[in-house]
């Protein structure tokens, strides 16, 4: 949702499940993406890479066992494409 940040989306998504997860865990799936310095930053100024990242970041949420991506570089920088390696 391009008018809420990027933490407000991940905790409309854990809502929608039926959970509730800490700020903090929130925070650290971030970070794990490498957008924490976004967290609180609308999504709608988002860069294609930094939509990824924080669709990436929807995915790890809840610790799944098995990711299976489709063209998860597409619209990464040349650094995003080494971190996700």
């Amino acid at each position: 949702y391009p008018n809420m940040t990027a933490l407000q989306n991940l905790k409309y998504f854990t809502k929608l499940r039926s959970t509730s997860l800490r700020t903090d865990d929130l925070m650290n799936t971030l970070a794990k993406v490498g957008l924490e310095q976004a967290a609180r930053k609308k999504v709608k100024h988002f860069s294609l890479g930094m939509k990824q990242r924080l669709g990436l970041a929807y995915s790890l949420l809840h610790n799944p066992g098995l990711l299976i991506l489709d063209e998860p570089m597409n619209g990464l920088d040349p650094k995003g494409m080494k971190e996700l390696r």
